[in-house]
């Protein structure tokens, strides 16, 4: 095998098997990896979640192993995080209220009278954020964790609210495309 071929074959190895990297998301740090209950996450793709001509946070997905898809991600084996860095104040009704749009954009009627009750448990918990707060949505075993500046708010249980908590950033129905492709490592 020539030179070229094994440059070849090195880069292309290097290309399939390199996780996302640490990366640096208007004035964010968004680490390559994190660890949730003992195990490694690595990055799968972050970006800038707009709304109209705001920033509003750098959203970041963290899995076991790398998904480019919807369906590859929610197939991840658990735990699972998707965190937020708050660029701009967030009043917590109206996060809830686009929170509230997306599980209804991303369920069928029957589905989302099932998770009703978990809906509003996940719409109470929210505070007011500030520019600089960081939350978390921990989905681990026992259900979906939300954490705001390392406080523990509420913790959700089913794996059908799990499913459903992932489809707010990448299901058919999610608010911000672009932030859906980079969250799945398409940027």
């Amino acid at each position: 095998m020539g030179l070229g071929s094994r440059t070849s074959i090195v880069a292309l190895a290097v290309f399939v098997c390199t996780p996302a990297w640490a990366q640096d998301i208007e004035g964010v740090h968004v680490p390559d990896a994190v660890l949730l209950d003992g195990t490694r996450l690595v990055l799968n793709g972050a970006g800038v979640r707009r709304h109209y001509f705001f920033d509003v946070y750098v959203a970041a997905l963290y899995l076991t192993r790398q998904a480019d898809t919807p369906e590859a991600a929610m197939a991840a084996p658990m735990p699972k995080r998707i965190r937020l860095h708050l660029l701009r104040d967030v009043a917590a009704e109206d996060m809830v209220n686009e929170s509230l749009e997306r599980f209804r954009a991303n369920a069928s009627e029957t589905a989302y009278a099932q998770l009703c009750d978990r809906v509003e448990a996940f719409r109470s918990a929210f505070p007011d954020l500030r520019a600089g707060d960081e939350a978390s949505v921990d989905l681990v075993p026992e259900g979906t964790e939300i954490w705001v500046n390392g406080w523990l708010l509420t913790e959700i249980p089913g794996e059908d609210f799990q499913e459903a908590v992932l489809k707010v950033w990448l299901g058919d129905g999610a608010a911000d495309q672009r932030l859906k492709q980079a969250m799945l490592g398409r940027w």
